[in-house]
């Protein structure tokens, strides 16, 4: 059986442009999967090791760990607070960096019904299916509250397939629409660009996205608004390519092979983005050391530090970025003018 969903552009585009997408409600069924453990999706992280110091005695009877899952491939990794009604933190690899189809956004977001219960079915369900919750944001607290949903694993990175699953609100937080357009422009989209500067080197790229300082009140008075937003992502050589199976036993469907660039630099590197959303926006390039410090956390089980080279390459595309970005600026100003 066939449905057709309205979607629209990814956020940061202009709109509202609305077109059809075709969509097959089975076997493409959305899934998140709580788990005990991250074993299942451990593909996601260095290693196969999640990030460490996240769970405490205060708040481990609260966090939820999910192996999100769209059209039978797991394509990320979610710690859930179920007291915040937030992500803490979402982890995934750039495999295709560049996807060949373009992403579109649901016309619904999902929610996760194990969360409520976990004897409920493990697919995600629509909002509009549950009306009320204690554990878990829904679309009718975003909706007017002047916050955007905040994708932690990135939506217009993705591929269609993979674009598709992101939308869940167990992956999203809130946001004010300038913190979230200069995350996607000053953290997301280096952060993508380096992704292919690994990729050529013969390597991956694993990456964790999370949300920190929980000190700025809440949204419908559910929500947490976070008050830090940051990304920490390692270039190695995976442990074990076995890893990017899922349970079929076939590979993620946005799989590539690669190969060496002999033009690009070489070797392993990790980079960090913390962005401070209060009182005032500022996104900041730090190493993934000063990342951990800060959050008193263990994100990867090791990873080379960037080299000079590649911090080279890094303050280019953010140089290009803010010029890129002015441009805009001068552009919406001038069209505003002339209205």
């Amino acid at each position: 059986m066939m449905k057709l969903t309205l979607c629209n552009l990814p956020m940061g585009f202009s709109g509202p442009v609305w077109f059809l997408l075709l969509a097959v409600t089975y076997p493409g069924t959305v899934q998140g999967k709580v788990v005990n453990n991250f074993q299942p999706c451990q593909q996601f992280f260095k290693d196969g090791i999640a990030p460490q110091g996240f769970e405490n005695n205060q708040n481990k009877d609260s966090m939820v760990k999910i192996c999100q899952m769209y059209k039978n491939a797991y394509h990320f990794a979610t710690l859930y607070r179920t007291d915040l009604r937030i992500p803490v933190y979402s982890a995934y690899t750039y495999i295709n960096s560049n996807p060949d189809s373009k992403p579109c956004r649901p016309g619904r977001w999902f929610i996760e019904p194990q969360i409520e219960n976990s004897n409920y079915d493990q697919n995600m369900e629509r909002c509009t299916k549950i009306k009320t919750s204690a554990k878990q944001a829904l679309d009718s607290d975003y909706v007017g509250s002047g916050y955007d949903r905040g994708h932690l694993f990135p939506f217009s990175l993705n591929g269609e397939v993979s674009a598709s699953a992101s939308c869940t609100l167990t992956n999203a937080v809130p946001e004010n629409r300038t913190a979230n357009v200069k995350w996607y422009h000053q953290a997301e989209r280096v952060v993508k660009e380096m992704a292919k500067v690994c990729h050529n080197s013969g390597l991956r790229m694993y990456v964790v996205t999370g949300s920190a300082d929980y000190n700025h009140g809440n949204m419908r008075n559910k929500v947490k608004i976070p008050g830090q937003v940051w990304t920490a992502a390692c270039c190695t050589l995976p442990r074990n390519l076995n890893l990017n199976q899922n349970e079929n036993g076939r590979f993620q469907a946005e799989e590539v092979g690669t190969t060496r660039n002999p033009q690009t630099p070489n070797g392993e590197f990790s980079i960090a983005f913390k962005g401070t959303l209060f009182p005032t926006v500022e996104i900041v390039k730090v190493s993934v050391a000063t990342l951990e410090r800060d959050l008193n956390v263990r994100i990867f089980n090791q990873c080379k530090e960037a080299t000079r080279e590649i911090d080279e390459v890094v303050q280019r595309l953010l140089r290009h970025e803010v010029r890129d970005n002015n441009e805009r600026k001068r552009a919406r100003m001038s069209s505003t003018a002339s209205a």
